[in-house]
Order: structure tokens, then C-alpha cells, then sequence
């Protein structure tokens, strides 16, 4: 797998607004590691050779405005928080344990509101917002890729 440096940042970009504290990206000879200010003063390490992207520009452009026009259209109706890694989603820390959220829960900025399972490491989706929750939008220990709606908040106004 060949990840370019644009992939990077897109990585980059929605590992600072999942309220993640760490996030880990071991593929063929590049490793990737982001961290939060909060856990170390260094936020991204690199390692190995970085391919370029090998997507046309066109098509490129296209499918950028159409996934814009589709996620206005979607925060239009709330925030959506997304998957901010590919991997299993859980709504709870274990089978037996109750869902970390529900419709109509209310949460704060940086509660954990789900799970997901990647590369054997459990990373933690986090609530941007203070709100409610008014949408489940994946299924409990289903496969979420990369940026995946997972839950909508309608975002309380103070």
C-alpha cells in the first residue's frame, strides 16, 4: 500500500479533530504516529519512502467536490462525527457493557462516544462537540472506512 502525502494530511487533519490522543499507521515500510499536544510536544513522526499519488487531477477534483457538497449537506442537519481510521466500530467498551451513547444522549467536547478496532488497537472517537445525540449512523461492530459517518450531534449553543 502506497500512501502518498496528501493522504497524510488528510490523516493528519481528522486525527486533530477526533479528539484522539494517539493514532498509529504501520504499513510495508512506512509508519506513521500522531499525537495530541496533551500527550507529547512532537505531533507527527514520519518514517519511510512516501510514494506519490497516482489519482488524475480531474478525477481527483470531482470526487472532492462531490464528497463536499455531500458533507455540507449532511452537517446542514448537525455535526457528524466521522470515523477518523478504518477498523471495527464499537458503541461500547465491551459486549456485555452499555453503549458509551445513545439517541438523545447528551455529551460534552472529548467524551468518548464509540470505539474502533484497528490494527488490534482500540482508538477512541470523541465527541467535538458539547450536544445531543440524535443519530446512530453505524451499526454496533460493523467496518467503518476511512471518514465514515458514525454518529450525528446536534451541537449545543452556548
Amino acid at each position: 500500500m502506497e500512501i502518498s502525502f496528501e493522504d497524510i494530511l488528510k490523516l493528519e487533519k481528522m486525527f486533530e479533530s477526533s479528539g484522539m490522543s494517539e493514532f498509529r499507521l504501520e504499513t510495508g515500510d512506512v509508519k506513521l504516529r500522531f499525537r495530541s499536544a496533551d500527550y507529547c510536544a512532537a505531533p507527527v513522526a514520519v518514517t519511510g519512502g512516501i510514494a506519490p499519488a497516482a489519482i488524475p487531477a480531474a478525477a481527483s477534483a470531482a470526487a472532492t467536490v462531490k464528497a463536499d457538497e455531500t458533507k455540507e449537506a449532511e452537517e446542514e442537519q448537525g455535526v457528524v462525527v466521522r470515523a477518523p481510521i478504518a477498523g471495527i466500530f464499537y458503541r461500547s467498551s465491551s459486549p456485555d457493557a452499555e453503549p458509551y451513547v445513545s439517541v438523545g444522549s447528551e455529551v460534552r467536547k472529548n467524551d468518548v462516544i464509540g470505539l474502533i478496532e484497528a490494527m488490534k488497537t482500540m482508538n477512541e472517537v470523541k465527541a467535538p462537540c458539547d450536544g445531543v445525540v440524535t443519530e446512530i449512523l453505524t451499526e454496533n461492530e460493523s467496518m467503518a472506512g476511512f471518514d465514515t459517518a458514525l454518529v450525528r450531534i446536534e451541537e449545543k449553543r452556548v
